[in-house]
């Protein structure tokens, strides 16, 4: 049964639309439209939680109490602007962005057409097919933007079974910066991963690191960071990194500046953790005379 208090347009039917789309389903929240400039893809998120879809969006609800604009960040700005050209809302209608960087401030035209604004950032990596379930349950969601629509908003992530936050405009470069890191770039340290396994030419597969990598979240997840460092540099073990870097000269060159990037933090990370200084001092001499 559809909960009569709000209901929500989204504007953006990509993977965080639909991720969207479909919680809100699940929660009962009506959804008033899903507009996507590609119609098929505005169709397929439509379908996902039974709700009218549209290329157009002049054709959003004027009575929907929440205008969600699932869109990459370089066209937030420019789809404001196009919403302010055709839509006066009523008081109270809240419109917010779900980009982890931007400001709310990001959809000021809507402002002066009559809309609370604000910004509501899932921290989630979103499924790229359609239909994948994801729990939202005590999902942490950065909150950002004019008082009452930050309210607004964390009364709707509670009612998805999330953990709403609030987040200053100050602090959300630093905050998408860490998402970066700790997503996207896992992503690609997997992939560099694969580039040596592939190199090992013993049809060694990504997924035998999972066990690994999945451990090694849990023990970060339970110890924290710094007492989850393990391996070579965390015990300063000078030789290992010696053979580390040995094979990255001679088969992987490209792969070299990554990690020796990636040894220095490591280095940083060790010296926290109550590795032996002078081990630490000879495996960054290593590193800075392997040039």
């Amino acid at each position: 049964m559809k909960r009569k208090d709000s209901s929500v347009c989204l504007v953006g039917a990509g993977r965080a639309g639909r991720a969207l789309a479909q919680i809100l389903n699940e929660h009962g929240i009506e959804i008033s439209l899903v507009v996507d400039k590609n119609k098929h893809r505005a169709e397929a998120c439509g379908r996902i939680c039974n709700a009218p879809f549209s290329d157009a969006a002049r054709e959003i609800p004027l009575n929907t109490t929440f205008i969600f604009l699932a869109l990459p960040d370089d066209k937030i700005a420019l789809m404001a602007a196009e919403l302010s050209c055709l839509l006066t809302f009523p008081s109270g209608v809240v419109a917010a962005h779900l980009s982890g960087l931007l400001p709310a401030e990001t959809l000021s035209p809507l402002r002066e057409r009559g809309a609370l604004l604000g910004s509501f950032h899932p921290c989630l990596s979103f499924p790229a097919f359609e239909g994948e379930a994801l729990s939202w349950d005590r999902l942490p969601i950065a909150v950002q933007g004019d008082p009452e629509a930050e309210e607004r908003l964390k009364i709707l992530a509670h009612s998805l079974g999330a953990l709403p936050f609030l987040l200053t405009e100050k602090a959300k470069p630093f905050y998408h910066l860490a998402c970066s890191l700790a997503s996207n770039y896992l992503v690609s340290l997997l992939f560099a991963a694969q580039q040596c396994l592939d190199e090992a030419e013993s049809a060694l597969s990504l997924s035998y690191l999972f066990p690994l990598i999945r451990s090694t979240l849990n023990n970060i997840e339970q110890r924290g960071v710094e007492a989850a460092l393990s391996g070579s540099i965390q015990r300063g073990d000078r030789e290992t990194v010696a053979s580390h870097l040995r094979v990255l000269r001679d088969h992987l060159p490209g792969l070299l500046p990554s990690y020796k990037a990636l040894a220095e933090i490591t280095l940083q990370l060790a010296k926290e953790s109550g590795t032996d200084p002078g081990k630490l001092s000879s495996i960054s001499t290593l590193l800075a005379a392997d040039e």
